[in-house]
């Protein structure tokens, strides 16, 4: 093997290496969103849900309710937030 054809090598293998930790990453923010929105919903209706791997920190604020959700991923920590504005009881 030449030196050229040693390089040509490592080089498609850091190239695709980086290609799949993008998807990872990717797929990490596709999942943060899903858990931020889920998390709003279940905190306004009163329930507890699993965290599927990433930290969800809830907060309300009269009958605003926000879901701010972080991941760590390959490339770098992804995070997401979503808001549910809670309905009047009674309505």
């Amino acid at each position: 093997m030449t030196v050229e054809a040693a390089l040509t090598l490592v080089s498609v293998m850091v190239v695709v290496g980086l290609v799949l930790a993008g998807l990872a990453t990717a797929a990490a923010r596709i999942a943060v969103i899903d858990a931020a929105g889920a998390a709003a919903r279940a905190a306004a209706a009163g329930r507890q849900l699993p965290s599927g791997g990433a930290r969800i920190t809830i907060t309300e604020t009269g009958a605003r309710i926000t879901a701010v959700a972080t991941m760590n991923a390959p490339l770098n920590a992804v995070s997401a937030t979503a808001v549910v504005i809670c309905e009047p009881e009674g309505q």
